[in-house]
């Protein structure tokens, strides 16, 4: 029988510690699954800070118009005329660090054909002035799927994909700053009739960077300096 060192056990010992550790380490940030209480507000371009009216909240669920419902506790976007979207933007407070995240969601239910799409996005802005005291502002734009910027604020596209079928825990990977509010588009365009249906639920957005804990150092640094320690009694 093979006899394996003690310090070669300990190391094995620290790596398995320090890879169940950093999975635990990885966080859900945000989560909606489209319970009744939700609320889709009709403000097709609605503004995050400036001077400007139709303002927006943190978490608020807007729509680009009256084909995109709440049934069966899940969001159901429609499209008979080109780009349509639900979006919601996130407060940066939600996110603890800057790092790796990724949205993971259902698309319960699909219909169009060729020239018909499912589409998701995530945007990232900063710089909007939440006093109304100035022109910078952030306006999200459920007609176009487009977070554009005014003033002094910016925006950025950080990822998007479209889809064609139904399909369960999907992600879309996305880098985050740290500081910016978040975008999040969901839609269906369409080219022409048939027109398309798409229902998206069990929407998450998880922090995708995986940090060992200081426990899980610990302990694979005092294997490691055993190992090291009996190889020089050894010597």
């Amino acid at each position: 029988m093979k006899t394996i060192p003690l310090a070669g056990a300990l190391k094995g010992t620290a790596m398995a510690t320090l890879v169940a550790c950093s999975a635990t380490n990885a966080a859900t940030v945000f989560t909606e699954n489209f319970p009744t209480t939700t609320v889709l507000a009709d403000k097709p371009n609605s503004y995050l800070g400036g001077y400007y009216g139709s303002h927006l909240s943190f978490g608020e669920w807007v729509r680009s118009g009256p084909t995109i419902t709440l049934p069966s506790e899940s969001l159901q976007v429609s499209s008979d005329s080109g780009f349509r979207s639900a979006a919601v933007l996130l407060s940066p407070t939600l996110f603890p660090s800057a790092g790796n995240y990724k949205v993971t969601f259902d698309i319960t239910t699909y219909s169009g054909d060729a020239n018909d799409t499912a589409t998701v996005s995530v945007w990232s802005g900063s710089g909007y002035d939440l006093t109304h005291s100035s022109g910078s502002a952030l306006i999200l734009n459920s007609q176009t799927g487009q977070l554009q910027a005014l003033g002094s604020a910016s925006s950025s596209l950080l990822a998007s994909s479209t889809y064609s079928a139904a399909g369960n825990a999907i992600t879309l990977d996305f880098s985050y700053d740290g500081s910016s509010t978040i975008a999040l588009f969901f839609a269906a365009t369409t080219g022409g009739y048939p027109f398309p249906t798409v229902r998206y639920d069990n929407v998450s957005i998880s922090n995708a960077t995986v940090v060992p804990e200081p426990t899980a150092v610990a302990v694979l640094s005092f294997a490691l300096a055993g190992g090291l320690l009996r190889r020089r009694r050894s010597a």
